[in-house]
């Protein structure tokens, strides 16, 4: 056992989502593989689940709760993102990579295997949406990967706009060719694509106002699936658009990824209207146009880019399930050390992500006014 997985266990940690990595190299190793089964079945593709059942909150059914700003904690300088859109979407843990930067490594080493799976004999023999399914996980685990080695940044627009943009730096060498986020999209995933372009829904780039991160790869079995559902969680939340008075907004996103609608902007409305629900479908229908600048730049982690956690506090599942359990209770747990603030925004996260029967609307401290929907639109920069 290496000395990693040793301290690992040593301090008690329940995250050791990166297991089948740190078991070796061995583990890793790809060959031919002879199915599309048995290639979303390879021990990178166990790694990667493995990370993202850990690391990643999912997002719960689609909801519009508009939220307003919080209290600041005397004497702290820590500001949350309060936007209607904060409590939106899945979670990464991007936390336990300041607190563990060894696991850093393990991820290139992830990066790596999955390279090598795209660099095999027979690859693009594999039916369409299995070849789809693995351009998407890649794109995704670099996402990750790239927002690892920089957090805690808070704000994500720098790296996909202005010198220090990622998105067409070199990341990633599969059969031979050196790709860049750019890369992948425009020469792999898009071909394969076609005209559906509910492939964007596919796309993590690790900011609010973008789709979830799910806690499953794709394949190319659940792909078609997969997409529907993050295609109508995104757009039935504040962070995907907004219906106003006499007019809908959608997010950036949209117009970042206009190269998947063969018709852009005509056909982003009828696009919308096919997953869109509820009284914002009516706004819609009525609009000529959509706007397409609601951005939420705010990285998707899990404690609102707030560094104090102890061991046990490293894991979503752990995290979040212990703090609803334990905040119904005088106190707070000793067990996940969580400030006021983290407390407040895990649990708000965990409240919209449960399913509900019927609506909920979640608010803040008793003492604070609720701000009307469109008021909270407008407050909120969106």
């Amino acid at each position: 056992m290496s000395k990693f997985m040793t301290k690992m266990r040593r301090s008690g940690i329940v995250l050791v989502l990166f297991s089948l990595l740190i078991a070796g190299p061995d583990v890793l190793a790809t060959s031919v593989q002879s199915s599309p089964q048995e290639f979303a079945q390879s021990s990178a593709y166990q790694a990667y689940r493995a990370l993202l059942q850990k690391a990643v909150l999912p997002a719960g059914p689609a909801e519009r709760t508009f939220n307003h700003a919080d209290v600041s904690d005397i004497n702290s300088r820590i500001k949350e993102n309060t936007r209607p859109s904060s409590y939106d979407g899945s979670r990464f843990l991007y936390e336990a990579f300041v607190k563990y930067p060894e696991l850093k490594t393990e991820l290139a080493a992830l990066r790596e295997a999955m390279a090598q799976l795209g660099s095999q004999n027979g690859f693009n023999n594999l039916p369409t949406d299995e070849q789809l399914a693995y351009w998407l996980n890649l794109h995704n685990l670099l996402v990750i990967e790239q927002i690892a080695s920089l957090y805690p940044v808070k704000i994500l627009q720098d790296l996909y706009s202005g010198p220090a943009a990622i998105i067409d730096k070199p990341l990633v060498s599969v059969a031979g060719q050196s790709l860049s986020l750019n890369a992948i999209k425009t020469s792999k995933i898009l071909p394969l694509a076609g005209r559906r372009p509910e492939v964007i829904y596919g796309l993590y780039e690790g900011y609010i106002s973008g789709p979830s991160i799910r806690n499953e790869p794709f394949t190319g079995q659940n792909l078609h699936a997969a997409l529907q559902q993050n295609a109508v969680e995104f757009v039935n939340t504040s962070r995907g658009t907004y219906a106003g008075q006499n007019e809908f907004r959608a997010s950036g996103f949209y117009q970042r990824q206009q190269a998947f609608f063969p018709d852009y902007p005509f056909d982003l409305k009828p696009h919308l209207q096919k997953y869109l629900t509820g009284a914002e479908l009516k706004t819609l229908t009525a609009v000529n146009e959509v706007s397409t600048n609601l951005d939420d730049w705010h990285v998707t982690d899990l404690y609102g880019t707030v560094r104090a956690s102890n061991d046990r506090g490293l894991d979503a599942e752990y995290a979040t399930e212990g703090l609803v359990r334990e905040t119904t209770a005088p106190g707070v747990s000793k067990g996940v050390k969580l400030s006021r603030r983290q407390q407040e925004q895990i649990l708000k996260i965990k409240l919209r992500q449960q399913p509900k029967e019927g609506r909920v609307d979640i608010q803040d401290l008793p003492a604070e006014k609720v701000v009307s929907a469109d008021k909270a639109g407008t407050d909120s920069g969106q």
